[in-house]
C-alpha cells in the first residue's frame, strides 16, 4: 500500500469511521436511531512491533530480587564496535542468579569482577528487569555499563513481538507466523492442546483472552509451545498479582475483553465498565456489537458494518440474544482495560455514546430519554463531518486508482 493510501486511510478512520463503533449500548433506541446505534464499524486498533524475550522470571539470587521479563523497548540492533572493544554475545538464562549472570559476563570477558558487579547491581534496583536473552555487548565494561547494557533493548539479540491490545486469537496466531516464522499448523495444534501451553483449567481449553499484551523477546528456535506458554504465564501472572483469585479470572478477563474492544480512551475504560456491570446487574441485554463482530466475523473481511441478520445469529457472544456475559474472552485485553474490569466507576449509568471521533468525547446516560438525546448528538456529528468523510473516500479512490494504474 502506498504513503498516500495509507494516509488518506488514516484520515477516514481518524474522522469518522469509527463513528458507530463508539455508539455502545444504542439499540434500544427507536427505529431513527438504531441504524446509528446498531450499524456500528468494527474497532481497528493500530499496528506497532517492537522488540522485546521468553517471558520467565529471573531469579537474582545474589542481588536479592526477581523481575518478569516483559518490558517495552525499541528495535534490536546490534551495537558498533570499535577498533578497540570486540562485541561478543552473552546469554541469560532463565532462572540464572545475579552471580551467574556476572560469571557470565567475565568470562566472555565484558566485566573483571563478579563481586563488583553483584555489589553495583544491589545498589540499583532497576537491575532486577534484567530479562533471559541474547545480549551483544562490548568486552571491557564497567559494572555499571554492563547493566545498563542488560536492560537496553537495543542490545539483545533474537526474535520479538508486541502483541497488541484488542486482537483476537486468530490475529496473534497470524502475527506469530508473520514475525517469528513459526509455522501455523504448529500455533494451531499448540492452542488445540491447553495443557502444553499452561492453560488453566477456568479457561475451559479456550486460549482467548488469555494470550497476554505485552512486549516479549523469544530465543531463537523458540518453538510454538513455548511461545504461547510464555503468553499465558504473562496473562495468569499479571492476574495474580493483581489479587485476581483462579476462580474470577475468566469473568475478568471476559468483561476486560469488551472494555477494550469498545472504549477508545482510557479515561473511559472505568466508565464502560460500570455500564456493563450496571446492565449485568439489572438482567438487560449488553448489546455490545463487538460481540457480534466475534460471533459472526464482521469487519475482518472487508465489511465493517453489522446488519439485521448478524445481529440475529445464534451464539452465545450476540448480547443482543443473550442475557449476562458471553462465555469467554472476544479479545486480547491490555493492562489498563483489566485494571477497569477491577475498578469499575461509580455511577448509574446504562448506557453509552462516543459523539465525536475526533476527540474520543464520550457521553453516558443513565435513562433510556437521556440516551435518547445522546445519540442525536452522535448523530449530528456524523451529519456535519459526512461531507468530509466523502471526500477522503473520493480521494483514496483516485489514489487507488493511480496506484493500480502504476503512477506514483
Amino acid at each position: 500500500m502506498s504513503e498516500p493510501i495509507a494516509e488518506s486511510l488514516r484520515t477516514i478512520h481518524r474522522r469518522g469511521v469509527e463513528a458507530f463503533a463508539a455508539t455502545g449500548l444504542a439499540a434500544d433506541v427507536g427505529p431513527t436511531v438504531r441504524r446509528v446505534g446498531r450499524r456500528r464499524v468494527a474497532r481497528v486498533v493500530g499496528a506497532g512491533v517492537a522488540a522485546v524475550a521468553l517471558v520467565a522470571t529471573v531469579t537474582v539470587g545474589a542481588l536479592g530480587y526477581s523481575g518478569r521479563t516483559v518490558s517495552p523497548g525499541g528495535p534490536t540492533a546490534t551495537p558498533t564496535a570499535s577498533a578497540e572493544a570486540e562485541v561478543v554475545v552473552v546469554t541469560v538464562n532463565p532462572g540464572d542468579t545475579g552471580t551467574q549472570i556476572a560469571q557470565s559476563l567475565r568470562d566472555a570477558g565484558v566485566i573483571a569482577s563478579v563481586a563488583d558487579f553483584v555489589k553495583v547491581a544491589n545498589d540499583h534496583p532497576e537491575s532486577l528487569r534484567i530479562a533471559p536473552g541474547h545480549y551483544a555487548l562490548r568486552k571491557g565494561m564497567g559494572a555499571l555499563e554492563a547493566i545498563e547494557a542488560l536492560l537496553d533493548p537495543a542490545t539483545r539479540q533474537g526474535p520479538n513481538i508486541t502483541v497488541r491490545e484488542g486482537i483476537s486469537q486468530q490475529q496473534i496466531l497470524a502475527e506469530l507466523h508473520d514475525k517469528l516464522d513459526i509455522p501455523m499448523a504448529d500455533l494451531e495444534a499448540a492452542v488445540a492442546n491447553p495443557e502444553s501451553i499452561g492453560l488453566p483449567a477456568e479457561a475451559n481449553g479456550n486460549a482467548e483472552g488469555w494470550l497476554g499484551t505485552y512486549t516479549y523477546y523469544f530465543d531463537p528456535g523458540a518453538t510454538a509451545t513455548d511461545v504461547l506458554s510464555a503468553m499465558v504465564a504473562a496473562t495468569v501472572d499479571n492476574l495474580d498479582r493483581q489479587g485476581v483469585a483462579p476462580a474470577d479470572r475468566l469473568r475478568v478477563l471476559t468483561v476486560a475483553s469488551l472494555i477494550e474492544r469498545e472504549a477508545k480512551l482510557d479515561v473511559d475504560r472505568p466508565k464502560i465498565a460500570r455500564v456493563i456491570q450496571n446492565r449485568l446487574d439489572a438482567g438487560m441485554f449488553l448489546e455490545l456489537d463487538s460481540t457480534v463482530y466475534y460471533a459472526t466475523g464482521a469487519g475482518t473481511d472487508g465489511s465493517v458494518f453489522t446488519s439485521d441478520v448478524d445481529r440475529q445469529v445464534d451464539s452465545p457472544y450476540n448480547t443482543y440474544m443473550v442475557t449476562g456475559l458471553p462465555p469467554g474472552p472476544i479479545a486480547s485485553p491490555g493492562a489498563a482495560s483489566i485494571d477497569a474490569a477491577l475498578h469499575p466507576a461509580d455511577g448509574l449509568w446504562r448506557w453509552f455514546v462516543t459523539v465525536n471521533l475526533v476527540t474520543g468525547e464520550t457521553l453516558y446516560a443513565e435513562t433510556f430519554a437521556e440516551h435518547v438525546q445522546n445519540v442525536a448528538v452522535l448523530q449530528a456529528w456524523v451529519e456535519a463531518d459526512s461531507g468530509g468523510l466523502r471526500d477522503e473516500l473520493a480521494k483514496l479512490a483516485e489514489l487507488a486508482e493511480a496506484n493500480d494504474a502504476g503512477s506514483p
